[in-house]
């Protein structure tokens, strides 16, 4: 049993991909948050500054329009002139009312001379009088308008904290500046629909996440149940496989032995073990295939066992690598070749004992053959004799009845 959990924990180091699904949802999760996160900002400070820019151009056009019309008349250039008399302040008054009616957003306004003096405005507890920063109305002058943030007393005194000022010259028919124009710009209602929306997107992104979090946890969860199953089996090919098994790190330790390989070696404990401690190791030819297959070569060996039953092995080392090509562990094939190798030699030996009696019955056939054509020969030889004496015969006879003397026939 003990053997069997470190075969598993080794296993599972083998295969580290196993359990790691949670680090790379978390990792995942942590990507797509930080890209949420950076698009919605972006996108609703895009979303807050297109309308801003949009309520900053009726604005402009507004007060430019009405502030034309108004102080390029002949009351609105007298009032303009003589600021301080009480009509003047009624007609500043009455255009003010007006314009404030029609931009709800603006709450308060001020008035200025194109050399910067301060005329006129409905900004509460605000005394009129004295000069405006002179560059800053010839920067308004020149660019023709300007936007900044409004002073913190002005955002008390209007008691809101989202203002802008932003400045309009009004110009007359000849193109010069008849007085300068300073609105207050309350955002507290863009300021309010873009929280709105920032919430709004936060809920959908959420939403989304979770959604996509469940997503990837139950493909993960699919995934590494599959590699686990894979794993399991792999296993228990292993533990049930009649090869000894073992794998070494880089380091040189053993990290898995499969009982195949305790039955072969002996050792029960070898896992965590320097694989170069280990007694079967001291073989030359086994120690040379281990420090071959650690650089990354395979190889194969075959050896005697040291003990008295001097088993043979065949060893067989296989560098794995991991996805970049670099080494990861060696795997090391262990096969008891005795009973093949005394197969061979038996095999090797009746082979030698066949290819000896064939020697020897072909020896013995070709004496035979031998004597056979000889006795051919002796008989072919007594045939052409026998031939040759009854020819002579035959003259003999016909010489003998030439002379006239009666012979039996043959």
């Amino acid at each position: 049993m003990v053997m069997q959990n470190k075969n598993q924990s080794s296993i599972r180091r083998i295969f580290s991909s196993i359990g790691s699904s949670t680090a790379t949802i978390v990792i995942s999760i942590g990507i797509i948050v930080v890209a949420a996160i950076f698009f919605a900002v972006f996108f609703s400070r895009s979303i807050e500054a297109f309308i801003i820019e949009q309520k900053t151009n009726i604005i402009f056009d507004t007060v430019s329009n009405r502030g034309t019309k108004h102080f390029n008349s002949p009351e609105g250039i007298l009032a303009i002139s003589s600021w301080e008399t009480p009509e003047s302040k009624k007609f500043f008054e009455g255009w003010g009312d007006d314009l404030l009616q029609s931009l709800h957003m603006v709450p308060a306004i001020k008035l200025f001379t194109p050399d910067g003096f301060f005329i006129w405005t409905n900004l509460p507890d605000t005394q009129v009088g004295g000069n405006k920063d002179a560059e800053e109305i010839a920067e308004v002058i020149s660019k023709g308008k300007l936007m900044g943030g409004a002073s913190a007393s002005t955002m008390a005194k209007l008691k809101t904290e989202s203002l802008l000022e932003f400045f309009v010259p009004v110009k007359n028919e000849s193109g010069a500046s008849v007085v300068v124009v300073e609105a207050y710009f309350d955002t507290s209602d863009i300021t309010l629909f873009i929280q709105k929306f920032r919430i709004l997107l936060g809920s959908i992104i959420v939403t989304a996440l979770i959604a996509l979090f469940f997503f990837l946890r139950f493909n993960f969860r699919r995934q590494d149940t599959k590699i686990l199953s894979q794993a399991k089996e792999l296993q228990n090919i292993v533990e049930q496989a009649p090869l000894g098994i073992y794998t070494v790190n880089k380091d040189s330790i053993i990290e898995t032995f499969n009982p195949a390989m305790v039955k072969i070696s002996g050792i029960e404990d070898a896992i965590g073990k320097n694989i170069f401690e280990m007694n079967f190791c001291k073989n030359t030819e086994i120690h040379t295939l281990i420090r071959e297959g650690l650089a990354g070569v395979a190889s194969e060996r075959e050896c005697v066992s040291s003990d008295e039953n001097k088993r043979q092995y065949s060893y067989r080392s296989i560098p794995l690598t991991k996805i970049d090509g670099s080494f990861a562990h060696l795997l090391v094939l262990v096969e008891d070749i005795t009973e093949r190798k005394v197969h061979d030699e038996e095999v090797k030996n009746y082979t030698n004992k066949l290819k000896e009696e064939v020697s020897d019955r072909t020896k013995k056939l070709t004496e035979k053959l031998a004597d056979l054509e000889q006795f051919q020969r002796l008989m072919v030889g007594r045939e052409v004799k026998m031939s040759e004496l009854k020819q002579e015969i035959e003259k003999m006879r016909a010489k003998l009845e030439s002379l006239g003397v009666k012979t039996d026939a043959a």
